[in-house]
């Protein structure tokens, strides 16, 4: 389960921000996966219809293109959205035609995925593209494991402050 704090959360949607300026008039989004299975909208671009944002708040994993990339842990990539074996049908109603997705990880385990998506009929990706979205993703996943690690370390300085504190056989107080 992820946890976002505030330091995180702005590091993330920095990454947006920079994906949404790199890749011109896509729309990006930041999904995470939760503890019951669901993909939850962590992140979106400034362009991000609202339609678009309301069919991604909560999503089943095995459906989109983020949940393909997030299940084989690989870049899911399709040019024709409405053709796609996991497509959601609000997405393409909406008007969702091409979409690229990279898995986004915490230490060794896929948590979410970062996608560009385009509403541009014939869209593709190129190697760039591709590699900038990669890119950021990695960033992305940077930014999540960092998130873990200081919070074992306060977890762990806690107890300790705790045990220096504290009888430990009747978890009193010490004098």
């Amino acid at each position: 389960h992820v946890i976002l704090t505030i330091s995180t959360g702005t590091v993330l949607e920095s990454i947006v921000r920079q994906a949404e300026a790199l890749l011109e008039g896509d729309i990006v989004v930041l999904q995470l996966l939760r503890p019951d299975g669901l993909l939850e909208l962590a992140q979106h671009s400034l362009n991000t219809p609202a339609a678009w944002r309301n069919n991604l708040r909560l999503v089943r994993a095995d459906q989109g293109i983020a949940g393909y990339a997030i299940e084989r842990d690989q870049l899911g990539v399709t040019t024709n959205y409405s053709q796609h074996e996991r497509a959601i049908p609000a997405l393409v109603a909406a008007g969702m035609s091409a979409s690229v997705s990279a898995p986004v990880r915490r230490r060794d385990d896929v948590v979410g995925a970062l996608s560009v998506s385009s509403t541009e009929p014939g869209r593709t990706f190129s190697g760039n593209e591709i590699e900038t979205l990669l890119l950021l993703a990695g960033y992305a996943s940077v930014a999540l494991t960092d998130a873990l690690i200081i919070d074992q370390r306060q977890k762990a300085l806690e107890e300790a402050e705790w045990q220096a504190t504290h009888d430990p056989l009747t978890g009193l107080a010490n004098r």
